[in-house]
């Protein structure tokens, strides 16, 4: 960490070309310290800092899950962003036997602080005390269930395509193993070719027309935030002239379709993104 209890402009943008160069569908971050917790360290000088950078950095970078410690309690939010925690479509899955409320399309980024796997416990903080760093409506796992929190839990992650599930695990006073906590996220993947703006799979010169016009500031406010994805055909966040030439000639022949990208986002990543 630097004089400011940040990490460094270098490590920053690591970070960021790293993922922003990832093709994956699900993207998770690990790191020690955790930025949402209900240990002690919540109110520690660099924590906050991190908090104060790196939840508006997930945000901005689409991370679906953080996986942290140093805090030796278990805790888990639901999704949240730089922005709050707002309310998230739920919806129920069957993986494996077990049941999960899943969140669907979401745009915000799960945190979780994973207890401890040795012997080193923490007591859990008051609700009090973590409301004075973040609202207490983060939380997804009401300190007062699952049992005892500072047991040794292991949590289980599986990636299937578009759904995502996490189990997490502890044992009672008879050593069995339970289930103390249990959630999911699903996503909906949108595909479509860069340059088929009205997103039908085909090109025409209406796709064109329609690119030209939001590159001269026309039709902005009265078309789809997909439209404006795929109107850019070069993925460079701006609709130009050139964007529309380049589609104008592929709907006529005159430009090698295989050049044409398939791109996709995800429906949370597309609801916000224009926000």
């Amino acid at each position: 960490l630097d004089e400011n209890n940040e990490l460094s402009a270098g490590q920053v943008n690591w970070m960021r070309e790293d993922i922003e160069q990832s093709d994956a569908d699900w993207i998770i971050v690990q790191m020690h310290k955790s930025i949402y917790s209900k240990g002690s360290h919540v109110g520690d000088d660099d924590v906050c800092a991190l908090r104060n950078q790196l939840s508006e950095l997930f945000t901005e970078l689409d991370i679906d899950l953080v996986l942290s410690g140093h805090d030796h309690v278990y805790m888990r939010t639901q999704p949240v962003s730089y922005y709050g925690a707002g309310n998230h479509e739920t919806v129920t899955i069957t993986r494996d036997g077990i049941e999960y409320e899943a969140y669907a399309d979401t745009d915000g980024t799960m945190f979780v602080s994973s207890a401890t796997s040795g012997v080193k416990k923490y007591n859990p903080a008051e609700l009090s005390e973590t409301a004075e760093y973040f609202p207490n409506y983060y939380y997804d796992f009401p300190i007062e269930e699952g049992g005892d929190l500072k047991n040794a839990m292991f949590s289980a992650i599986t990636v299937d395509g578009t759904t995502l599930t996490f189990t997490a695990y502890t044992y009672d006073d008879n050593g069995a193993l339970y289930i103390c906590d249990k959630t999911a996220l699903t996503k909906t993947k949108i595909e479509f070719m860069s340059g088929d703006a009205d997103v039908d799979g085909t090109f025409t010169p209406a796709d064109a027309r329609t690119a030209l016009r939001l590159a001269v500031g026309l039709d902005w406010k009265t078309v789809s935030d997909l439209t404006l994805l795929a109107a850019d055909f070069n993925g460079d966040g701006n609709i130009g002239v050139d964007d529309a030439r380049r589609i104008l000639r592929c709907s006529v022949g005159l430009s090698d379709l295989e050049l044409v990208e398939i791109r996709k986002i995800f429906k949370g990543e597309l609801d916000s993104r224009y926000e």
